[in-house]
């Protein structure tokens, strides 16, 4: 099996998602070209590149999982009612749903408010998809804002402290 998967921006320009698609599909297609396993990709369902991914999977008919950062009911606080129906809509579509243990000292009550802890919980997903995929996404703006976590971050984290290829589709976010 090989695992695909994606970090990016949660705030891309509506008007380009077409062309991200396009390059998206054109990646996939180019692994699936050269292996004969199933290819199955992992998204964290997150506004944006997360959920535009797990749309090219469905278009593609390819399976997808989700890693959740934290307890479905801590995570669904950073969507908006309209991002919630999407979410909610695609965690039925998916293959499977895990989440990620809380990280080190951590509890439930220090990630339910948006600080440190909670910063720490996306940084650990996209840390476990940066070391255990085959392949990686990035739908990226190509600035490193310094943000825990952040996109920056975890295309970082795969390049130099797992040395591996990381396939970057520059964006444009939303001002």
């Amino acid at each position: 099996m090989i695992k695909i998967a994606i970090t990016g921006h949660r705030d891309l320009k509506i008007e380009n998602i077409d062309d991200y698609k396009i390059q998206i599909k054109e990646y996939i297609e180019d692994i699936a070209k050269n292996t004969n396993k199933q290819i199955k990709i992992i998204t964290p369902l997150a506004d944006g590149a997360d959920r535009l991914v797990a749309y090219v999977s469905m278009e593609l008919g390819l399976e997808f999982e989700v890693i959740l950062p934290m307890d479905r009911e801590l995570y669904i606080k950073d969507f908006t009612e309209t991002s919630l129906v999407e979410f909610d809509y695609l965690l039925s579509k998916s293959l499977a749903v895990d989440t990620m243990p809380l990280y080190w000292d951590n509890t439930i009550e220090s990630i339910k408010e948006y600080g440190i802890d909670r910063d720490y919980q996306y940084s650990e997903v996209g840390r476990s998809l940066a070391k255990e995929a085959d392949y990686m996404i990035a739908l990226w703006d190509r600035i490193d804002n310094q943000k825990w976590g952040g996109t920056a971050h975890i295309v970082n984290m795969r390049r130099n402290y797992y040395n591996k290829n990381i396939f970057i589709i520059d964006v444009e976010r939303k001002k």
